[in-house]
């Protein structure tokens, strides 16, 4: 490790913006050609949820400037070759937002935009905003492939701006995918009543990836409120081949989480991997880019400055221990102000003395090298992994430390070679434009829960469940009340100081599945009729949630599931 004597008195600033628009010296994505086949322009929410669910091979849908409130989501199933794209090619001119940052707890209507069971699908020139949830939830239950996202913006989004479930545990993954050009940024930061006492939330949190980059984007103010947000990009259970580059991260509580330490599954969460030529400029005191459960995952050319605290400065780059790491290397990064904590990873050759001379402007978050970065110009271990910086120029034989060439200039947008390549559209019908088409009737949903909801008293009644708060309805309004007692007859809850029973048949469906929901979280038999008892009653994203819970606990249930709720 090349080391130096110093302090670092880079003061962290606000990360200049020019209205929504990315600064200058963020790379700018190429416009995406026009569309090739049929066109379908929307200019209203009703409009544009036909368009989605009536879209044929081929189709571009063009939005109108304007906002869509999209509530409830609006869901993409079984599609191929659509792209859903501004016709302004100006993302801050069409927004689909949800019901809004601090609308949320109560399981309905959270998200703005699910995709399932398709490929080829584009989302560009658009903003999500204004949820608390997913802006968008991609789902790899449905083995989607060539899932591009480009140019958008994910703002105020109070869980994940991009989600991607587990999917089957064997063979559901998102495959051949990117985000690239994507600007990510809060300017809000949850209450310690949200989840995990308001640190839940992050921009990206995916799982089940295979081939998958993230490049070019910009994550600003990322945080939780207790300065423990998720990774700004998280990616974990079974994921491979993921590329994370050329990324710009400002003041977010933690960089690129590459697989989930608190997850003690003890399985691989992601292999085949590489975390090159970020920049990451912070005051929190957690890593900017963590490792845990990791195979063959290498973190090469970042650069890391830290601006917080002495006292909190020792996570830069973290490999977290007991976490079963094989063949982790740690490469030719500058890690200013954080140390470099790699457990068992094979670490040299990375820089961590004084840096006052080196950067552009650190503190608005361009890290590119001066003349006064001697320490580390013309130092870096050649590596085959490694054929280009931060601006996408070529590394010669005398390549330089940290994320950026020193006097790279940034290449013009389409300069950047592609890093996914995804199938050409079929060819559509007719280019001109179209009315959207209807929508189908939804699918129908089993109804009898009665074999559920006895499923879950009788598990309410084990000793074994610890009672707490629950939402239940009483005299027609869902109140969150406290459970005392449970047996055969039913439940006792407190009402303003009072016990108050209520029989079991007297709950409703939705009753039922909150209560499981609320009270137990670590079982999964309990849980698995909960869910299906919420697609029973249209409670979808309860639904997901449970669903997602059993992907962590036992992928049986979570299939067992998607029978018993006829997906």
């Amino acid at each position: 490790m090349t080391r130096g004597a110093g302090t670092l008195t880079v003061v962290l600033l606000a990360l200049s913006l020019r209205g929504e628009g990315a600064d200058e010296m963020f790379h700018k994505a190429p416009p995406l050609p026009p569309p090739a086949g049929r066109v379908v322009n929307v200019a209203d929410v009703d409009s544009f949820r036909k368009a989605v669910v009536g879209a044929k091979d081929g189709d571009t849908i063009v939005l109108a400037d304007g906002t869509y409130r999209c509530v409830p989501y609006v869901w993409m199933r079984d599609k191929k070759n659509v792209t859903i794209r501004s016709a302004s090619a100006d993302p801050t001119k069409v927004k689909l937002t949800g019901k809004g940052w601090d609308q949320g707890g109560d399981h309905t209507d959270e998200d703005i935009f699910w995709l399932d069971s398709s490929e080829n699908i584009t989302f560009a020139d658009i903003t999500f905003t204004e949820t608390h949830a997913y802006g968008l939830k991609i789902n790899a239950e449905g083995k989607p492939k060539g899932i591009k996202v480009w140019n958008c913006q994910f703002r105020d989004i109070g869980i994940r701006g991009i989600k991607g479930t587990g999917g089957d545990s064997k063979t559901g993954f998102v495959k051949d995918s990117e985000v690239r050009y994507c600007w990510f940024e809060n300017t809000k930061i949850p209450p310690g009543s949200w989840q995990a006492e308001g640190d839940y939330i992050t921009s990206i949190d995916m799982m089940r990836l295979d081939g998958f980059v993230f490049s070019d984007n910009v994550f600003k103010n990322i945080k939780g409120k207790n300065g423990q947000a998720r990774g700004a990009i998280f990616v974990w259970v079974g994921s491979k081949n993921v590329v994370a580059e050329r990324n710009v991260f400002v003041n977010c509580d933690r960089g690129v989480c590459f697989g989930n330490a608190s997850n003690g599954d003890r399985t691989t969460h992601i292999k085949d991997s590489v975390c090159r030529n970020n920049f990451f400029v912070s005051s929190n005191f957690d890593a900017m880019v963590e490792v845990s459960w990791a195979e063959n995952v290498k973190v090469y050319n970042n650069t890391v400055v830290k601006t917080g605290p002495k006292d909190h400065n020792n996570r830069g780059i973290r490999v977290i221990g007991g976490c079963n790491n094989k063949d982790v290397e740690i490469v030719n990064n500058i890690v200013a102000g954080g140390g470099i904590d790699p457990d068992a990873a094979k670490e040299r050759n990375n820089y961590t003395g004084p840096v006052d001379t080196f950067f552009v402007d650190a503190a608005s978050g361009n890290l590119r090298l001066t003349a006064g970065a001697a320490a580390v110009i013309n130092k870096g271990e050649a590596l085959s992994e490694l054929v280009e910086d931060f601006d996408g120029n070529a590394r010669d034989g005398q390549s330089d430390i940290g994320a950026c060439e020193f006097g790279a200039k940034p290449k013009e947008p389409g300069k950047i070679t592609l890093a996914v390549k995804t199938s050409k559209p079929a060819p559509a019908e007719s280019s001109a434009p179209v009315k959207a088409a209807a929508a189908p009737p939804p699918p129908s949903k089993p109804v009898d829960s009665s074999a559920h909801r006895d499923a879950i008293a009788k598990a309410l009644q084990a000793p074994a469940v610890k009672l707490g708060k629950v939402f239940v309805s009483i005299f027609g309004k869902s109140q969150e009340v406290m459970l005392k007692a449970a047996d055969a007859a039913g439940i006792t809850v407190m009402v303003q100081g009072n016990p108050m029973p209520l029989r079991w048949k007297d709950l409703s469906d939705e009753d039922h599945a909150q209560i499981a929901w609320a009270l137990m979280q670590d079982q999964p038999e309990a849980l698995m009729h909960a869910g299906a008892i919420a697609s029973a009653a249209g409670l979808d994203v309860l639904h997901e949630k449970i669903y997602h819970r059993l992907l962590e606990l036992n992928p049986d249930k979570a299939k067992a599931l998607d029978q018993l709720a006829g997906k």
